[in-house]
């Protein structure tokens, strides 16, 4: 849907590299990634208003859990799906 926070200042190469990470072929990867930075991701490109882009940002941006039987919690900083 878009970058996270803390790939917003990566360079292309590091962006492709983490779409390729995730499964993406090399090529794939490179047209995505460039289509990202050019759009600002799939909400944004098809005329999500800013402010329900960032409401759904922060559903996962700064996101925790626990897993069971351990006390202490993991946030994820730069997004996560929790289910």
């Amino acid at each position: 849907m878009g970058w996270p926070p803390s790939m917003c200042r990566w360079s292309m190469a590091q962006k492709s590299n983490s779409l390729v990470t995730i499964g993406l072929d090399a090529e794939a990867a490179g047209v995505l990634a460039q289509w990202i930075d050019d759009t600002g991701g799939l909400l944004k490109a098809t005329g999500v208003k800013d402010s329900w882009v960032r409401t759904i940002a922060s559903v996962h941006d700064g996101a925790w859990f626990r897993l069971p039987g351990d006390s202490s919690y993991i946030c994820s900083l730069d997004g996560g799906r929790q289910g």
